[in-house]
């Protein structure tokens, strides 16, 4: 791509590409139709992980709006939900000296760096002494509202990312996921969680929180191996066009 505000490819930098090309129709047909078969498994394994996007999706709707319920290994049912906001279930976590600027982001390092993107993980970083070590927290994007449950030891992004955390009374992951079904509309690049502190979520017992989250997490599980699978689909086929053109 060619300029430094708007980078752009120009009609007269296409022209003037030098292609390889076999020199007989049967050779250029057969690669062809090589290239497409794989895309169509590319395309299959998208459409596989939209799928349980929206299965998923659809299950938290009917989990939180109770009209799934699980129950006890004796077929009786768990005690009534209760409501409670934010702000009764999770409290913040100090995280000022765990921070760093995204300037100091590294392409490779020994510790994740978690911001409030959208990515799970936006860098790396070798400074030992940033590092919160934990079993499991929630990171929010104050600006972005982006929900991570994070369960590895990682470095703090920037500024506007929330970490949380609860008591024994309430799973965690649970939370994690109700917030997630619960959050607040993104407005533009405000400060969200003062919003979202007083959101209402529902509450069940902690054995039934814990029975949601495990089946949430399975179901995350099955995702997580499509988009592997996708990965190094596309990855696969970068490799071919590297062999069969260069």
């Amino acid at each position: 791509m060619n300029s430094t505000t708007i980078t752009r490819i120009y009609g007269n930098d296409l022209r003037a590409l030098e292609l390889a090309v076999p020199q007989t129709l049967p050779e250029q047909t057969k690669i062809a139709g090589f290239l497409s078969a794989v895309d169509g498994k590319i395309q299959q394994l998208t459409r596989k992980k939209a799928l349980l996007e929206q299965y998923k999706k659809g299950l938290m709707q009917q989990l939180f709006s109770q009209e799934i319920r699980f129950t006890r290994a004796n077929g009786k049912a768990f005690p009534e939900w209760e409501e409670r906001i934010v702000d009764e279930c999770l409290k913040t976590v100090a995280t000022r000296q765990y921070q760093i600027q995204s300037t100091e982001f590294q392409d490779e390092g020994k510790y994740p760096v978690v911001d409030q993107g959208k990515l799970l993980v936006a860098g790396y970083s070798d400074q030992s002494e940033k590092v919160m070590r934990n079993g499991g927290v929630i990171v929010y994007g104050d600006h972005t509202t982006e929900v991570k449950y994070i369960d590895f030891d990682f470095v703090i992004g920037a500024d506007g990312t929330k970490v949380l955390t609860t008591n024994e009374a309430h799973d965690l992951k649970y939370l994690y996921y109700n917030l997630s079904f619960n959050n607040v509309e993104q407005e533009g690049y405000k400060r969200h969680f003062s919003i979202l502190r007083e959101q209402v979520l529902q509450i069940p017992c902690l054995e039934e929180q814990q029975r949601i989250a495990g089946f949430l997490s399975a179901l995350d599980g099955r995702v997580a191996a499509v988009q592997q699978q996708l990965a190094g689909a596309v990855r696969w086929k970068k490799g071919l066009l590297q062999q069969m053109f260069v």
